[in-house]
């Protein structure tokens, strides 16, 4: 007699075929993704087993998934270091992508600067920038009290380290939140790095989570994913 399956239970037995016979990273993880999906308990820890099968592989949405599990407790313990561990692993996975899967205007944007860099003309370009320190502390002062998250971002930087101002860790962590909050990217990292070099793992995993995901948006955008 001829089994009939549904259209999700189809898509589900083609995929594990595929994650488990050919080992195939992106079956690995739809699967993971479809075990998730259905909130069956007894599945959750196979999904993350999945998705650590398709990490080890380089998949990196599989990555980021993984730091999903582990901060709230999903398929596996809580943990928000091993959380902290798998976002900074799919962030570095990004650029392997954009190396892996070059975009056509990433390709004409470098056979042009080939190009320049060849007839001389990038060398005079260069030697005609002038340099200075970058904005001062007024200007960042002002801007960031203004609302633009670049000059709070900045200020954040000054306060961590103390440039130019008394090192204030306070301080810092308020600019950055402000930073952050606006959904400035360097805002976002450098308030995951502060709360994380500070021990406040919960936090840390949040921002380095919501910067990550804002990486891989970039990611697909930039690739036309």
């Amino acid at each position: 007699m001829e089994i009939n399956y549904s259209g999700p239970l189809k898509r589900m037995m083609e995929l594990k075929e595929l994650a488990e016979k050919k080992n195939d990273e992106q079956a690995q993880f739809q699967l993971a993704e479809l075990y998730i999906a259905s909130k069956n308990p007894a599945l959750l820890s196979e999904a993350v087993e999945l998705y650590k099968k398709s990490a080890k592989q380089g998949f990196t949405d599989a990555k980021f998934a993984l730091g999903r599990c582990y901060e709230e407790g999903i398929g596996v313990r809580k943990n928000y270091r091993g959380a902290i561990e798998w976002y900074k692993a799919a962030e570095i996975s990004i650029t392997n992508d954009l190396f892996k899967y070059p975009d056509p205007v990433g390709e004409a944007d470098r056979a042009r600067l080939d190009s320049l860099v060849e007839s001389g003309i990038f060398d005079m370009l260069m030697d005609s920038i002038d340099y200075d320190d970058g904005p001062t502390l007024e200007t960042d002062e002002c801007n960031a009290e203004l609302g633009d998250a670049d000059a709070q971002n900045s200020l954040g930087c000054r306060y961590k380290v103390g440039k130019d101002v008394e090192k204030d860790i306070s301080k810092a962590f308020y600019w950055f939140h402000k930073s952050a909050e606006q959904g400035y990217e360097a805002g976002m990292l450098h308030l995951a790095e502060l709360y994380e070099k500070t021990k406040n793992y919960k936090e840390a995993a949040k921002w380095y989570r919501r910067y990550t995901e804002m990486r891989i948006q970039w990611r697909n955008e930039r690739l036309g994913w």
